[in-house]
């Protein structure tokens, strides 16, 4: 599906960008590079979940707008 690939590629383009972000704050000594791993590892344990609920999501979206 259309729609569930573009949601799939806005996820992972937000993981890049955070990605990028912790690299620069951890460059300017904001944080160390410890927390960063914390953070980032949070970033994909979220990612991971929302990857699997987006199949479901627009499901329920074409279901709810069918009915309309």
């Amino acid at each position: 599906m259309v729609k569930e690939e573009k949601l799939t590629d806005a996820v992972e383009d937000a993981e890049d960008v955070v990605e990028d972000v912790l690299d620069i704050a951890e460059d300017l000594g904001l944080i160390s590079e410890k927390r960063a791993d914390k953070i980032l590892a949070k970033v994909k344990q979220y990612k991971k979940q929302i990857l699997i609920a987006i199949p479901t999501l627009v499901a329920v979206v074409l279901l709810v707008q069918s009915q309309l």
